[in-house]
């Protein structure tokens, strides 16, 4: 649900409002995946490191 937003955000504020010889869009889309990846391996770090430590 929040990728799907995040994506319409970037998608109808950054790529149909910018003139594309600049590249802006692949800049927003860029960040945005490079949040979601560091955020999701963080979570599974998290939840791997408790596996292995035995924690309940």
């Amino acid at each position: 649900m929040f990728i799907e937003i995040l994506f319409s955000i970037c998608y109808n504020s950054t790529v149909t409002a910018s003139d594309t010889r600049y590249g802006r869009e692949v800049l927003c889309m860029e960040f945005a995946l490079s949040f979601i990846i560091a955020v999701t391996a963080g979570v599974v770090c998290h939840y791997v490191i408790k596996w292995l430590d035995g924690d309940k």
